[in-house]
C-alpha cells in the first residue's frame, strides 16, 4: 500500500499534476498509528479553511478545486474516526462546510452550476449539523451570492439571503453582510429605490459589528472596500448621482490593496454601467470595453462576475444602441473571458 502510494506520489509531481487523493496519507500511515490521537490536527484543518479563504481572491478559478477535492476526501475519513467525539466531530463538521462552500464558490466562477448546487448542499448539511448558526447563515448568504452572480432564477437569491438573514438572528457577521448585500443587489436590479438603499444601510451597520468567525469569508474583501464596491453597483443601477463618489472612493481604496486591485480594475465596468445608464452610451461602452480587454488587469474578476455586469450594461442600451460595433465587441469579450475571482 505505502509503496503504491509512493509511486503515485512521485508520478503525479513529475507529471505536474495534482497528488491524488489518500496518496500521502498512505506513506503517513505508519507514522499516524505511531502518534495515535490526532486531534490536536483538527486545529490545522481549521487553519486550512483560513488558508484557502485568503488564497482564494488570489487565483484564477477553478485553481484550488484539485485541493479541495483531496481534502475533503481525507477530511471524510478524519470524521469517520471521530464518531465518539462530538465536540471534535462538531468543530471536523465546521470544517467541512467551510471547505464545500470554497469547492462551492470555485464551481459558481466557473459557471458549472450542478456542481456547485451539490457542494452548496453539503456545505449547508455540514454547518447545520455542527451546531453553529454563524456558519449556518454563511453558508446560505454566500451561496445567495453566488446564485445572484451567476444569474440564477432571482427569487432563489432572495430566498437563500432571506434564510441567512433568518439564521444569524441579527447578529452581526459576515453572513449578515452578504445576506443584506444580496438583498440591496437585488433590489436596486428590480429598480426599487427604496429597499436597495434600506439594504445598504442595513449592509453598513453589520460591517461595523462583524467579527472574524470561523472562515470569516473568504474572499477578504470587507470593510469599506466593500461597501463602496456594492455602493458603487447599486447607485449605478439605480441613476444615483451618489454613484460617482463611491466609484472614485472604491477605485482609491481598492488601489492600496492586494487582494482589491483586481476589483478595482472591476469598478470600471461598474462605471461603464453607470455611464450607460446615464445616456453616455459610447463614453460607457468604451469604459466597458477598456476593462474586458485581454490583458486587462479586470482579469482579476472572475467570469461570472464580469458576464454578469456586462449583461446587466448591454441590457441598459436603448435598443438601437445594441447594435453598434462597440457593444457587439463588448458582448463577445465578455461571452469568451475566463479569468480569474473578484473582490465583491
Amino acid at each position: 500500500m505505502k509503496r503504491r502510494a509512493a509511486l503515485q506520489l512521485i508520478t503525479a509531481l513529475g507529471a505536474g499534476t495534482a497528488i491524488p487523493p489518500g496518496a500521502l496519507d498512505g506513506i503517513f500511515a505508519s507514522l499516524d498509528h505511531a502518534l495515535g490521537d490526532d486531534r490536536a490536527d483538527i486545529d490545522r484543518w481549521e487553519g486550512a479553511v483560513w488558508e484557502y479563504g485568503h488564497v482564494y481572491s488570489h487565483q484564477n478559478a477553478g485553481t484550488l478545486i484539485n485541493d479541495l477535492v483531496s481534502d475533503l476526501v481525507e477530511l471524510g475519513r478524519v470524521l469517520e474516526r471521530h464518531h465518539d467525539h462530538p465536540l471534535e466531530r462538531a468543530r471536523l463538521l465546521r470544517v467541512s462546510a467551510g471547505l464545500s462552500g470554497l469547492l462551492a464558490m470555485e464551481f459558481n466562477s466557473l459557471g458549472d452550476r450542478r456542481s456547485a448546487r451539490v457542494a452548496w448542499g453539503k456545505a449547508t448539511r455540514a454547518a447545520d449539523r455542527s451546531g453553529d448558526p454563524d456558519l449556518a447563515a454563511w453558508v446560505r448568504a454566500k451561496e445567495a451570492d453566488g446564485a445572484l452572480w451567476s444569474g440564477l432564477p432571482r427569487s432563489i437569491a432572495a430566498s437563500l439571503a432571506d434564510e441567512a438573514v433568518e439564521v444569524s438572528r441579527g447578529r452581526p457577521s459576515y453572513a449578515l453582510v452578504r445576506a443584506h448585500t444580496v438583498r440591496a443587489d437585488l433590489a436596486a436590479e428590480r429598480g426599487d429605490k427604496a429597499t436597495a438603499r434600506a439594504a445598504l444601510q442595513d449592509l453598513a451597520a453589520a460591517l461595523e459589528g462583524v467579527q472574524d468567525g470561523m472562515t470569516a469569508d473568504p474572499s477578504g474583501h470587507v470593510g469599506a472596500v466593500y461597501l463602496k464596491w456594492h455602493e458603487s453597483y447599486v447607485y449605478s443601477l439605480l441613476r444615483d448621482p451618489r454613484a460617482d463618489d463611491a466609484l472614485e472612493s472604491g477605485i482609491a481604496l481598492m488601489s492600496l490593496a492586494t487582494t482589491g486591485r483586481a476589483a478595482a480594475r472591476c469598478l470600471e465596468l461598474i462605471r461603464g454601467l453607470r455611464l450607460v445608464k446615464a445616456h453616455e452610451i459610447e463614453n460607457g461602452l468604451e469604459h466597458a470595453l477598456t476593462a474586458v480587454q485581454p490583458g486587462n488587469a479586470v482579469t482579476g474578476t472572475d467570469p461570472a462576475t464580469q458576464r454578469h455586469l456586462t449583461e446587466q450594461i448591454l441590457r441598459a442600451l436603448p435598443g438601437q444602441a445594441r447594435t453598434l460595433p462597440a457593444a457587439r465587441e463588448l458582448h463577445t469579450l465578455a461571452a469568451g473571458a475566463s479569468v480569474a475571482h473578484p473582490g465583491r
